[in-house]
């Protein structure tokens, strides 16, 4: 049986449906970074706004070399949120 999806309709029809889910799950995982670099800098770095979307854009452009720096940072990283969230539960 012979599955095929008419596309024709898209900007770029040549595309098969395997590049749009590669298209779609990379988008996805650029966007997640972004979103984690700029909560990480806002939050973490208290980065101004305007830096912090510069440094999002960035990861999000080189978002293997941020997963890859994210793995080896990781237990710094985690324990760097958990004093964020301490900090912003305690009494003012």
């Amino acid at each position: 049986m012979d599955v095929s999806w008419d596309f024709s309709w898209l900007p770029n029809s040549s595309w098969t449906a395997g590049d749009w889910i590669w298209f779609s799950v990379s988008t996805g995982i650029s966007v997640a970074v972004a979103v984690a670099s700029y909560r990480r800098s806002r939050h973490l770095s208290r980065y101004s706004i305007p830096r912090a979307v510069v440094i999002a854009i960035l990861a999000g452009i080189f978002d293997f070399l941020w997963l890859i720096l994210w793995w080896i940072n990781r237990k710094r990283i985690a324990q760097a949120w958990k004093y964020w969230r301490e900090e912003q539960a305690a009494p003012a």
